[in-house]
């Protein structure tokens, strides 16, 4: 007997950029699947999709997943970044793309976690909107379609390292 799975493969695919792949943490190689929405982690990004979006025959998997939505901070604004930018911000020659990173007003980007944003962005063929002014040291929350992504700030980021910087209107 077959069965046919008819899964959103771009959610699919936006979701695997964010689970992690080493076995030191089990929990974070998969997803979690709830009714409203469905997380993928790696400790320091995460996604988070409505499930709906997913297509039917989804699965849930094994469970011990961290409760990933309390760390998304509030809305707070909702401000469209020119994606062209950032891509452009995306093909410059870096010894370390961990360690390289932009400024978005206060916001230490990874270039690594910007590549992740951008990848999301042609997968969803949608904008990215940056949906909070995080802190210092605080995380971002970005808006990629039905997609919503939490970042992790570069910390201790050094002038050296800095690419680009992009300020925004508040």
């Amino acid at each position: 007997k077959r069965y046919s799975l008819k899964l959103n493969r771009p959610f699919i695919k936006a979701l695997n950029l964010f689970v992690l792949s080493d076995d030191y943490r089990p929990s974070l190689r998969s997803y979690s699947v709830g009714k409203e929405f469905t997380y993928a982690t790696d400790a320091h990004t995460a996604i988070r999709i409505p499930t709906k979006e997913l297509g039917e025959d989804w699965y849930s998997p094994i469970g011990g997943f961290p409760d990933v939505e309390r760390c998304f901070p509030p809305t707070t604004r909702n401000v469209k970044l020119d994606k062209q930018f950032l891509t452009d911000m995306l093909g410059t020659k870096v010894e370390s793309k961990v360690m390289s990173y932009i400024l978005i007003d206060k916001f230490t980007l990874s270039l690594c976690f910007l590549d992740r944003l951008i990848k999301v962005s042609k997968l969803l063929k949608s904008d990215i909107f940056m949906l909070n002014n995080p802190e210092e040291e605080k995380a971002a929350k970005f808006q990629i379609g039905e997609a919503i992504i939490l970042l992790m700030p570069v910390y201790k980021p050094d002038e050296i390292n800095l690419i680009a910087e992009l300020k925004t209107k508040q």
